[in-house]
């Protein structure tokens, strides 16, 4: 379940299962390179800003149960 920080736009806690921490982009920021590939900007901190949320997501999120436990290890798995 996303935490209560994550339903307000913050993942900068947001790890996988190896500790390491999971970068948000922002796709407004797609931009194709010359060999073909693509690159995003991660959002600052990790943190999306609330102006790009989605007044309809925000909404649906607020029905989500909150965690019901930590979870259990780096990625807080099963929370």
């Amino acid at each position: 379940m996303p935490t209560a920080p994550m339903l307000q736009g913050d993942f900068s806690q947001l790890l996988n299962a190896a500790g390491q921490l999971v970068t948000i982009y922002d796709p407004a920021t797609t931009k194709q390179q010359p060999d073909g590939t693509y690159v995003r900007t991660p959002f600052p901190g990790n943190r999306i800003p609330a102006t790009q949320i989605n007044p309809i997501a925000a909404k649906l999120a607020s029905f989500y149960p909150e965690p019901i436990g930590p979870g259990v290890g780096p990625a807080n798995l099963n929370n």
